[in-house]
């Protein structure tokens, strides 16, 4: 017998024999107490019986809440795919990349005094490449959302030139997308962009992945308080490898130090593709945001956020300058129509 059915079964014994007594001594005092009477038997175990049935109903809501983060990750983690991309500079036109003018001693770009890198579009170094990571989850079995931390990975780059006419120009060169279980990578394109930019949906460039596709809450409203737990990719790939063996990190860095596409293929391919599972509550929510704590979540951007009945409530977003265990995520349930859209536009 479980353990649930044992705690029920010793309930209702418990109650049974609370039930008896009381008959029992009910009777046994009719002499002297004629103006009390007992409670009739039957309805006295039918409120026992209602008062079991509540109390088994606790139980496994109890049990259902302790089990929620392992239930869930064993049924939508292999959805969650570890997103890595990379983008270049170029002129106006596009077709002049940026290089480095050369690399120091160590390998590393050459910096004027005040530490910025040194780079021209005639320097005969490197081409500039900047690689970013997050995280993506399937809504289909050829479709993707994430966060819109995709449209512009190069938000916080130093060589970010805001001004009316820029001189430099970012362009994403690849974008890749490493589901558990799958031994390479598979190309994502950016479809449609919320009107916010804050959510995008991306196709994958392939005919499917086998994985099961994580349905999405319509429940407008979520509860403070209420447990949920986010699947995401903190740390990337830099992470996943303190989680490996040690002679499989050897391998990896055998040929020198690989960039974050190639650990992750070499990860893909050993099957060490894995998001983390970080349980949390809901701190706080308005309109179309929830707020939520955690530690460390760099890097679980476009992760989904899943409640206790296993479907995505919202996805992990943005966290606080200033306090990084301050998360907010955008709640699905108001993006509904424009999800379907953008899936039924990119068919």
């Amino acid at each position: 017998m479980g353990n649930n059915g044992f705690r029920t079964a010793c309930l209702v014994g418990g109650f049974i024999a609370v039930a008896y007594l009381w008959t029992a001594w009910g009777h046994g005092t009719e002499q002297t107490q004629a103006s009390w009477q007992p409670e009739p038997t039957s309805q006295a175990f039918s409120v026992l019986g209602k008062q079991i049935q509540e109390q088994a109903e606790r139980l496994r809501r109890l049990e259902e809440m302790q089990r929620m983060p392992e239930t869930i990750f064993r049924q939508a983690s292999a959805s969650v795919g570890l997103i890595v991309g990379d983008y270049i500079w170029t002129d106006r036109t596009g077709r002049r990349p940026l290089h480095y003018v050369g690399l120091d001693e160590t390998g590393a770009p050459r910096r004027d005094q005040d530490g910025r890198e040194l780079v021209n579009f005639e320097a005969d170094g490197p081409v500039v490449v900047r690689e970013f990571q997050g995280t993506g989850f399937l809504i289909d079995p050829t479709h993707v959302l994430t966060s819109g931390f995709i449209l512009s990975p190069w938000a916080a780059d130093p060589l970010l030139d805001e001004s009316v006419n820029p001189e430099l120009i970012p362009s994403i060169r690849t974008l890749h997308i490493y589901f558990p279980g799958l031994t390479e990578a598979v190309n994502i394109k950016i479809d449609r962009a919320a009107e916010s930019g804050d959510a995008v949906v991306c196709t994958l460039q392939k005919t499917s992945v086998s994985a099961k596709s994580l349905s999405l809450s319509h429940d407008e409203k979520a509860q403070t308080g209420e447990a949920i737990l986010l699947l995401g990719y903190p740390g990337g790939v830099e992470l996943l490898l303190t989680r490996v063996p040690e002679d499989v990190r050897r391998e990896i860095y055998r040929f020198g130090r690989p960039g974050p596409d190639e650990m992750a293929e070499l990860l893909a391919q050993k099957g060490y593709i894995q998001p983390i599972a970080i349980e949390t509550r809901v701190s706080g929510q308005n309109d179309d945001r929830i707020f939520f704590e955690t530690l460390d979540n760099f890097g679980a951007a476009g992760g989904p956020l899943i409640n206790s009945s296993g479907r995505v409530m919202a996805i992990s977003h943005a966290i606080h300058p200033a306090y990084p265990s301050f998360n907010m995520g955008l709640s699905v349930a108001p993006m509904s129509s424009w999800i379907a859209g953008a899936i039924s536009d990119a068919q």
